[in-house]
């Protein structure tokens, strides 16, 4: 059973380590974890992801720091979503409709699609494409805006009846995603209003500077022609005129009001006085380390609406910053009872338990964050804390390992490599431990 216990900890973490070096180009995006609003789109999605019988363990969405209205998929199924697209949103319909457009790219798998008709232009121009498109990525998630634009004439060098021939298909892709996004929404009772406003905000915007441009050349359909295809394919749904209900959008303004706090975005306004604003004043509040002030304003949010796990949440970090660790751990309670699977707020509730000092909080706080890994190893802070606690915990071998990981991920080979030989030297040669240091310590 140990020796099985063993294998199969270091397929797991062999696993971690793929995943981390897989994905380390995208750690340069500037990426948002926040519960409250992790756990509304994922409610937003999963009776879409129901209902074209994908598994709703795999929803995996991305929250990226940018305030334009986008959103998009990758290859592997993950959905990238702006916050400016969650911001400038008045309704859970409109986020909701774009989410079945990027669901609709993911059930009809226009990612490997697309790839697919690269690989039928010609060898030369399908390179051109191919090259184009990779510097384009690497010049977007380095930030290396010279990069990015070099790609874009790469991508644009190519022969011009190929580039159009791909053009037409992307165009034919956005079409399809639309009607299936359509169609989504009808089977789980839901209004296509929603998409057909964002559509509509996304052609007054986005399409501005394309208008003198031929529409043929465009990677997407006129933002028009999209909208009258939806409009003709919806108006007869027995949904079309259903709004969301008033919890749902209680909770999306919630979110909004916590974007424009932390982002401070100042284009999206709510009634003076409401208790929006009144979530905004608390963080910027939190924010500016006015704490006191930002608490007295969060309890009497917590009054009216005391069942708010994300109240509780950020009244646990606010006493945790007043050094108050009773408290906040008291706070943290109080959400993990009403929200127990939310595992960003476990994190952070361990991180306060690991502060404490305290022997059994300590281990408490270990087998928790030994728990958060398993479920996200990509959650580099939960990586960080664990580190923490093995130290005070006197584990010093476990501690490097981890710290190890923390370096990996943070693009830091040589001090990777530092800490996977210094723990090495306190685990049992060839032990499975041993043996996940030596991974980190050779990799090149």
């Amino acid at each position: 059973m140990n020796k099985f216990r063993k294998k199969y900890k270091k397929i797991f973490f062999l696993q971690i380590i793929f995943f981390i070096l897989l994905l380390k180009p995208a750690f340069s995006l500037e990426v948002i974890r926040d519960a409250e609003i992790e756990k509304l789109l994922k409610d937003y999605a999963r009776p879409l992801f129901k209902s074209s019988n994908l598994s709703v363990k795999n929803i995996d969405i991305v929250i990226i720091s940018d305030p334009s209205m986008n959103a998009f998929v990758t290859m592997n199924g993950r959905i990238f979503v702006n916050t400016g697209l969650l911001a400038q949103s008045k309704t859970p319909n409109e986020v909701i409709g774009i989410l079945a457009h990027e669901i609709g790219h993911i059930k009809n798998g226009h990612a490997i699609t697309r790839r697919s008709e690269i690989e039928k232009s010609s060898i030369n121009n399908a390179l051109a494409l191919i090259a184009g498109l990779s510097a384009t990525a690497i010049g977007i998630n380095s930030n290396n805006h010279d990069l990015s634009r070099a790609g874009f004439g790469l991508t644009m060098g190519m022969k011009n009846s190929a580039k159009r021939n791909l053009l037409s298909y992307t165009r034919s892709q956005e079409y399809e995603a639309d009607v299936a996004a359509v169609n989504l929404l009808l089977k789980t009772g839901q209004s296509s209003k929603g998409l057909i406003n964002t559509l509509e905000s996304l052609g007054k915007n986005r399409l501005l500077s394309a208008k003198h441009m031929n529409p043929y050349e465009l990677t997407h359909a006129s933002s028009q022609d999209r909208i009258n295809l939806i409009k003709s394919l919806a108006i007869s749904s027995p949904y079309y005129d259903k709004t969301d209900s008033m919890e749902l959008l209680h909770r999306h303004n919630l979110v909004r009001a916590k974007l424009i706090a932390y982002l401070n975005y100042n284009n999206v306004n709510f009634i003076a006085d409401n208790v929006y604003t009144q979530y905004i004043d608390v963080i910027r509040d939190f924010e500016r380390g006015d704490l006191n002030p930002a608490l007295e304003k969060l309890n009497i949010l917590l009054q009216s609406d005391y069942n708010n796990p994300f109240y509780s949440e950020l009244k646990g970090e606010i006493l945790f910053q007043l050094k108050k660790p009773k408290e906040a751990l008291e706070a943290f309670e109080n959400a993990i009872n009403l929200a127990p699977n939310e595992k960003l707020i476990l994190n952070k509730y361990a991180e306060i338990l690991i502060s404490t000092e305290v022997s059994e909080n300590i281990k408490k706080a270990i087998k928790i964050l030994d728990d958060s890994i398993k479920n996200s190893p990509d959650n580099i802070e939960a990586y960080r804390q664990i580190s923490i606690a093995y130290y005070k915990d006197n584990n010093i071998g476990l501690a490097e390992l981890y710290s190890a990981y923390v370096e990996l991920m943070t693009g830091n080979k040589k001090q990777a490599k530092i800490f996977a030989k210094r723990a090495k030297g306190k685990f049992e040669h060839m032990s499975s431990n041993w043996m996940l240091a030596d991974d980190i310590e050779l990799i090149n």
